[in-house]
């Protein structure tokens, strides 16, 4: 029985594979071939209404991916897919086995399978891909809370229910806005998602049932004027060259210069606030787990210990963070420990420095050199405003919009009254 059931599986998945498919897929290996040249991301949509056909079109996906990016030399590291789906239908679970099924043994692949009602706690990582089932649901919170985990170079994958009926659709968000007075909710959303799928560049569209190609169209090259350019150092620097080194944007050098030059000196009577936003996936928590590096390292020459806490909503969210400070402490050769809970590093320590996750209700506790707040903009603004006033020296880092409205409280009442204060010295950069 089981035999039989395997083999109807990959009947049914050599079924998608067309001439269409191989085409659109010779198309696709250019444009992912410059995407990952010019850190550009590309999408990948699979409509269909067979649950085995969609997730095993979405596991070919990343499986090719890793291929090119062998192919590359890009290779560093695993390549980290988050897999988010509905586990209260039955067609997203076989979905979610089939991705789980053929990933499972593909060598250089690190898969994380979750529901979309615990997705917030990826906020503040970065993937190397992205799977997103939208074929029972779609909504705008989830669609612009985790595109921007997705690093450049990377992959995101949609998987839809058949393009002609997508329109139509019965969605659990949709089904939410119905009230007595109008129980049929409009489909404007859907319509409108759809809409900009098929005009933007570097999204591709194929149909699973009909093995046929919706949409795939190469990716115009950018303009010579905008190619991207050799990161510009700083020729005198406090911190050493091997940390600005680990930066892989011009942004994240700035930032790290910005740690430099005004977390260093003492504060005196000023509070020191240095504030990062940006759009998602722009490396803004990276830069700062570079540069708080740095700022141990100078630290250390007039202290014996060198404290640094880092809070946000959830320890997952500051992962991009502590891997980038574990990836310039060894750049330096510095000893150190890591300890982590479930997978998830909460504190890096070595010989006289510790860099410690806090809740943001406990941080208030500690006596600390330096508190981060990662993704600030999900913090309530009353705490913020403690942990501004308690500390010296502190670090915001945040996205002020993409999802949820989030920011709005941020900007209007946190950032504006660090602006306003004569004893906060405020220092913002939009990455």
């Amino acid at each position: 029985m089981a035999r039989r059931r395997l083999e109807d599986v990959r009947r049914r998945l050599r079924e998608i594979v067309s001439d269409e498919y191989r085409e659109m897929w010779r198309v696709l290996r250019k444009d992912i071939r410059r995407g990952v040249k010019e850190n550009e991301r590309r999408l990948i949509v699979f409509c269909g209404s067979d649950p085995i056909k969609v997730g095993g079109a979405a596991a070919d996906a990343v499986y090719k991916y890793v291929k090119i990016l062998k192919r590359l030399k890009a290779l560093k590291g695993p390549i980290t897919v988050l897999h988010v789906f509905h586990d209260e239908f039955p067609d997203g679970r076989i979905r979610a086995k089939v991705v789980s099924s053929a990933l499972k043994g593909v060598e250089d692949v690190e898969l994380t399978q979750a529901v979309y009602e615990v997705s917030k706690k990826f906020l503040g990582s970065t993937f190397k891909v992205l799977i997103m089932d939208l074929v029972n649901d779609l909504k705008p919170n989830d669609v612009g809370r985790l595109l921007g985990i997705v690093e450049g170079g990377g992959l995101i994958i949609f998987m839809a229910p058949p393009f002609s009926e997508w329109p139509e659709a019965e969605t659990i968000f949709r089904s939410n806005l119905a009230v007595p007075n109008h129980p049929e909710p409009r489909k404007i959303f859907t319509g409108f998602f759809i809409r900009k799928l098929l005009k933007h560049e570097g999204i591709y569209i194929y149909d699973t049932d009909g093995a046929s190609v919706i949409k795939a169209r190469l990716t115009s090259p950018r303009p010579r004027g905008k190619a991207s350019r050799k990161l510009e150092i700083p020729e005198e620097t406090l911190f050493p060259k091997e940390v600005y080194r680990v930066a892989l944007t011009q942004d994240q050098v700035n930032v790290i210069k910005l740690i430099e030059d005004h977390l260093v000196p003492k504060p005196g009577k000023k509070r020191v606030a240095i504030v990062v936003t940006a759009d998602r996936g722009r490396g803004k928590s990276s830069a700062v787990g570079i540069g708080i590096v740095g700022f141990i390292k100078e630290m250390q020459k007039f202290k014996t210990k060198v404290r640094v806490a880092v809070t946000a909503s959830d320890p997952s969210s500051i992962q991009a963070l502590m891997k980038l400070a574990r990836k310039t402490l060894e750049a330096l050769g510095m000893k150190f420990q890591e300890l982590t809970r479930e997978g998830t590093i909460i504190e890096l320590r070595g010989p006289g420095f510790s860099i410690e996750f806090w809740e943001p209700y406990t941080v208030l506790r500690v006596n600390v050199d330096v508190v981060i707040v990662d993704e600030a903009a999900g913090i309530p603004v009353p705490l913020l405003h403690k942990i501004w006033r308690k500390y010296k020296r502190t670090i915001y880092a945040t996205t002020i919009h993409g999802y949820e409205g989030a920011g709005r409280g941020f900007s209007i009442r946190f950032l504006k009254r660090l602006r306003e204060d004569k004893k906060t010295k405020l220092i913002e950069y939009e990455m």
